[in-house]
């Protein structure tokens, strides 16, 4: 993309024009963004969208509006001159918000694992009423990690096609739900002094069993952190159950393990679909660690 392209694009948004941008790091499974500066200095992230939908954006900024009003920062997509979030020119489609401030902490700490779980507590608390479309990015659904599986090409199928059909029960469960943010980790935060400072990313929410969304945090805190893993799933659950309006109920808690299971057998197809096998293969371990 040139600037070119991208004054195209910001016309329909009525913010001026860019005089310059750079790209983002791209993420395995997100959509390509830049950070795009307009003549009168104000900053824009521009993303394409690769795999979401223009109904999507459209939930999602539904999404971010609800977080918005009880402070949990987000982006928020502009919306064009017809009253629309996406624009599509010559068959690509872009979405636009104002640059959020901020970065990574240096380490994910245990304090920050405990913060995390009650920020997706608040998050569960804001998100009521709000449609969401079904779409390929909302990993738990058993339809797209069937569809997933069929695609997956690596190590060990038939065992995690057979373990995934086993633990998806927890699907079927009689368990609270919410609208879930569904890829909630420290890729998609902003931190600081152990503290959330700003939610991403929310393309693969969906309403479903609840105690998923703490199942993917654990997770991938589990993959990237040497902490004691008993002790992550304990202060998450515990930061989560105090900012949360329904505290996780006992149900809950004994299927935490399940959860956790079947979001690691998915996660690990899903990656491994994205190229990135090394994840797949951690998320393969600690579903089998978790089943021993």
């Amino acid at each position: 993309m040139n600037l070119e392209q991208i004054n195209v694009f910001l016309a329909d948004y009525n913010i001026g024009n860019a005089r310059l941008f750079k790209q983002l790091p791209k993420t395995t499974s997100g959509n390509d963004s830049f950070v795009v500066t307009t003549d009168d200095n104000m900053q824009y992230v521009l993303r394409k969208l690769v795999r979401q939908t223009d109904t999507g954006a459209e939930n999602e900024r539904q999404i971010q509006t609800a977080l918005r009003s009880v402070n949990i920062v987000c982006p928020l997509y502009l919306t064009t001159n017809s009253g629309g979030v996406a624009t599509t020119k010559n068959n690509t489609s872009v979405v636009v918000s104002r640059l959020v401030e901020g970065s990574r902490q240096p380490q994910d700490t245990i304090e920050l694992a405990g913060n995390m779980g009650s920020t997706l507590a608040l998050i569960h608390n804001s998100l009521q009423n709000i449609h969401i479309s079904p779409n390929e990015q909302q990993w738990f659904n058993l339809t797209n990690a069937k569809h997933q599986l069929n695609s997956y090409a690596g190590p060990e199928k038939d065992y995690i096609r057979r373990k995934t059909n086993e633990y998806s029960s927890i699907l079927n469960k009689d368990l609270p739900q919410a609208l879930t943010h569904g890829d909630f980790h420290t890729n998609n935060i902003f931190s600081a002094n152990n503290a959330v400072t700003a939610v991403f990313d929310f393309e693969s929410a969906e309403y479903t069993v609840r105690i998923l969304d703490i199942a993917r945090l654990y997770l991938t805190y589990r993959k990237v952190t040497m902490l004691e893993p008993s002790r992550i799933l304990d202060v998450i659950i515990s930061n989560y159950s105090d900012s949360c309006i329904l505290p996780l109920t006992r149900q809950e808690i004994a299927e935490l393990y399940n959860a956790c299971i079947y979001a690691a057998l998915v996660s690990s197809v899903s990656i491994y679909n994205q190229g990135n096998t090394y994840s797949s293969q951690k998320y393969l371990e600690i579903a089998k660690s978790l089943m021993q």
